[in-house]
């Protein structure tokens, strides 16, 4: 381990998050400032563009993070400067480049991140007494492509304690959706499809939401991305106008609690709030990539019930209506599903094709559906109500098998081609089908 590394950020600026004693959210460095630390031991930590450091603070110190070598510095100050230590024994570099960084109960967590030729969806803790990374199990694996380091990826919510995730499309890594991950059970859901514009940038964490920024030629528009309602929100001009007024190309920045710390020609300070956003008919993500369904933004728990009940009474008198009708046509057991004739011989085609392409890393595009299907010689509007049927069918015929609400049928769009769509069919997925095919 290294000691009496110099620190390089101004030092006016670690006092403040020394001394701060709000919940710090993140700390962000500008890629045009100076690095933290400087690294001279990893050949690519040496460039003058080097790997991105980051700042996370917990109640036991300051920590500056090195992305793409697992190491952690801690900050101390000594009697004329400050300085870092070396606190973990990492030995191999060169992976979980642009990896998500965050403290959770006094936990630094690493999650993602890219090397030795994949993303990987992967939680690490850091261990202090072990002075190491240890892998935290999850219920799945969630990759991000990291696409621009500069788009909206992720927030973390400390008060519920999750981790939301913008998954990019890409031919492996499934759909581009939007994820929650729970710290306390350690389980994914998918929230819906992404329907977050390309142009808007991280620009800082607040306990409320990400605070994200519009493309360079509308840099005083400024939004708040709500992931626990899936709301996102304008802020004022006069407010944006503020934050503008201090910052510079080089600035350093963090939340605490309601006020956003930037460092530019000094240290100043932005009160913000939610009566300092609009609402806008935009949200996050629209539907649900598991189950197809839209998301409903409930205001109360008295309007949950009332749509709960509601539904539940649809649901039952529509199902004694079927019974009461088919049962007198024919005895129920002639009406029960066989499993084993669950898909029909289109559908059985189709669900084979698209697991061999997947199983190859290749995509299933829609001009290979139509073909399965028969459906090349079709109009167009044929050919896409017919392929929705036919994927729909499939998508219901597998939870039923399952007793899950997700898709069998992946969709991401087409790297070629971002109007169409591609599709895959996960292995362990495919292997539940087994005997039905």
């Amino acid at each position: 381990m290294s000691y009496g590394q110099d620190i390089r950020v101004p030092h006016d600026f670690i006092y403040q998050i020394l001394d701060d004693s709000g919940l710090i959210s993140d700390v962000v460095f500008s890629s045009t400032r100076t690095h933290t630390l400087e690294i001279t031991d990893i050949p690519f930590a040496k460039e003058k563009f080097g790997p991105t450091q980051k700042i996370v603070r917990t109640s036991h110190g300051l920590f500056i993070l090195v992305e793409g070598t697992g190491r952690i510095y801690e900050v101390f100050k000594n009697e004329y400067n400050f300085q870092a230590k070396r606190i973990d024994s990492t030995i191999f570099f060169g992976n979980n480049f642009g990896a998500i960084h965050f403290a959770f109960h006094d936990t630094i967590y690493s999650f993602g991140g890219y090397g030795f030729w994949r993303y990987n969806g992967q939680l690490r803790a850091y261990l202090p007494d072990k002075h190491e990374w240890e892998l935290v199990e999850l219920d799945r694996e969630v990759p991000i492509q990291i696409v621009n380091p500069m788009a909206v990826r992720s927030w973390f919510d400390h008060q519920q304690g999750r981790l939301f995730v913008v998954r990019m499309p890409g031919k492996t890594l499934g759909t581009d959706s939007v994820c929650a991950l729970s710290m306390a059970s350690k389980k994914w859901t998918t929230l819906g499809i992404s329907s977050l514009s390309s142009d808007l940038s991280e620009f800082v964490q607040t306990p409320f939401g990400l605070l994200a920024r519009a493309a360079d030629s509308q840099r005083d528009l400024f939004y708040l991305l709500d992931f626990r309602t899936n709301r996102i929100l304008e802020m004022n001009l006069s407010k944006a106008q503020e934050i503008r007024s201090y910052e510079n190309s080089g600035s350093l920045m963090y939340c605490s609690d309601s006020t956003i710390v930037i460092y530019g020609n000094g240290v100043d300070k932005v009160k913000i709030g939610m009566g300092d956003f609009r609402e806008t008919p935009k949200t996050i993500y629209e539907g649900n990539s598991e189950t197809g369904s839209k998301s409903l933004n409930f205001k109360s728990d008295s309007l949950k019930l009332y749509f709960l009940t509601f539904a539940l009474t649809l649901i039952l008198g529509f199902g004694v209506g079927r019974w009461w009708t088919k049962s007198t046509k024919r005895p129920m057991d002639e009406m029960q599903l066989s499993v084993p004739t669950l898909f029909a011989k289109k559908e059985k085609d189709l669900i084979r094709l698209t697991f061999e392409n997947s199983s190859n890393s290749l995509s299933t595009s829609i001009d290979d559906i139509n073909r399965v299907l028969g459906l090349s010689e079709k109009g167009v509007d044929v050919q896409k109500k017919h392929r929705s049927d036919i994927i729909i069918s499939i998508n219901k015929k597998f939870n039923y098998i399952t007793n899950e609400n997700r898709p069998l049928f992946k969709k991401s769009r087409s790297q070629e081609d971002k109007r169409t769509f591609e599709f895959c069919i996960d292995f362990e997925d495919y292997a539940r089908l087994n005997g039905l095919l």
